[in-house]
């Protein structure tokens, strides 16, 4: 059984977007992320960082456990941006997990840097 966390451990903001896609004015497909909730109380751990090398440019990535208390509609096609100390990091989402499947939080596993590239 995983452990539920309290109140004083959601002490992260952190808010999700979605993807719209656009035309602009020639034609192009333009990706914009548009707020869907916003200001999510949240509990964010970096759990590690690595580089890899990928069309001979170094990208570096860090993974993240983000908790929050559990909603509905909470999906992979989603982006979180988490409000550090260190300014606004987009995070794309790798899974939704909802814990014990008890509908009490969701742990959302994310990484930085590599998956989508939009910003």
């Amino acid at each position: 059984m995983t452990r539920m966390l309290g109140a004083g451990e959601y002490r992260h903001r952190i808010t999700l977007q979605q993807a719209q896609q656009a035309r602009n004015d020639i034609g192009d497909t333009v990706t914009t992320w548009v707020p869907t909730l916003t200001r999510i109380a949240a509990s964010v751990q970096p759990l590690r960082g690595r580089e890899l090398f990928a069309a001979a440019q170094t990208q570096a990535t860090v993974d993240h456990r983000i908790t929050i208390r559990y909603r509905n509609g909470i999906a992979r096609e989603l982006r979180i941006i988490w409000h550090s100390s260190d300014g606004d990091v987009p995070l794309d989402i790798i899974s939704v997990i909802n814990t014990d499947a008890a509908n009490v939080q969701l742990e959302l596993m994310a990484v930085t840097g590599v998956r989508n590239g939009l910003t």
